[in-house]
């Protein structure tokens, strides 16, 4: 099975990057920017994979590389809309909890005491900090990146920077260490929750909506999180 996690991270990285030479050579030059910026997020996300120092600092560093790359872009732009939209933000978080939705029973076993307090024997209260620090900072500045950066780069070409935007989503998640868990059914998840997020963007015409409902789909990892460090309190 292992060969086919590896295909499917192969075939994801291939089309992102062939999606983005078609953009630049049949639509714009100007696509390049983008390829540009998402190399630089897989080498620097590659390369704060080989810090494995386990000492507090340095992971804190290898967490906190990633998010550069991921608001470089950002901070280029100056129209950034994070406007307040009652509606929008309530259908942001139906929608991330209605993608937990078919993973319940396992939320609930991850939830456990037990299951807790065997799987985190070896973590430290630090580690399990920065696995909030990390899921809750992915949530906020991957949409940053890949909706908000990506979908605003034109107003033109905008059906085919959400397809741009799906297919770097999905090819930056297929490259992660947990890639070798991921079946197709992932991929897929991954990739439709990428294209309702876009949608939500869009039609919000601010970003706080999109992260809102990132932030309640990494919710289950995040409450595991939060348990653990109050278990682990608990015990001692």
């Amino acid at each position: 099975m292992k060969k086919l996690y590896m295909q499917c991270d192969e075939i994801i990285s291939l089309l992102s990057i062939l999606f983005i030479l078609l953009m630049a050579i049949f639509v714009d030059l100007k696509f390049v920017e983008i390829g540009i910026f998402f190399i630089i997020l897989q080498l620097v996300d590659g390369n704060a994979k080989r810090i494995k120092d386990k000492n507090n600092l340095y992971i804190f560093i290898r967490r906190t590389i990633y998010f550069f790359p991921l608001i470089l872009p950002v901070a280029l732009k100056t129209d950034l809309s994070i406007s307040f939209d009652s509606q929008f933000i309530a259908l942001g978080i139906v929608l991330g909890i209605i993608y937990n939705i078919p993973q319940l029973s396992n939320i609930k076993f991850m939830l456990n005491k037990d299951f807790i307090q065997f799987s985190t024997e070896d973590i430290s209260k630090f580690e399990l900090s920065m696995d909030i620090y990390s899921t809750m900072g992915a949530a906020i500045f991957e949409e940053l990146f890949f909706r908000y950066y990506i979908l605003s780069f034109s107003k033109t070409y905008r059906i085919s920077l959400v397809l741009l935007s799906c297919v770097l989503f999905l090819s930056a998640h297929a490259s992660t260490k947990w890639n070798e868990r991921f079946k197709i059914y992932d991929y897929l998840v991954q990739f439709s929750f990428s294209c309702l997020s876009c949608f939500l963007y869009i039609l919000s015409r601010s970003i706080l909506p999109s992260i809102i409902m990132h932030l309640f789909y990494n919710g289950p990892t995040i409450l595991y999180n939060v348990k653990s460090l109050k278990i682990k309190g608990e015990l001692k």
